[in-house]
């Protein structure tokens, strides 16, 4: 399972507009992981469930920051 964190903002956007889901998506995420400090995508409470869920089938948080 590939880390999220090896994304660049441009690739996880494509990412995401890929599933269907809008790009500005790709910040709540960011600001998630690098400044909330999350490692789980179901704490990311302002996601679509279906979202958090392909999230978290595709990618992993690794290490906390």
């Amino acid at each position: 399972m590939r880390d999220i964190k090896e994304l660049s903002l441009k690739e996880l956007e494509d990412r995401l507009l890929s599933w269907g889901s809008p790009k500005y998506h790709a910040r709540v995420i960011y600001n998630w992981i690098y400044q909330k400090g999350a490692y789980e995508f179901s704490r990311m409470s302002n996601l679509p469930a279906p979202l958090r869920k392909s999230l978290t089938d595709e990618f992993s948080i690794l290490g906390r920051l």
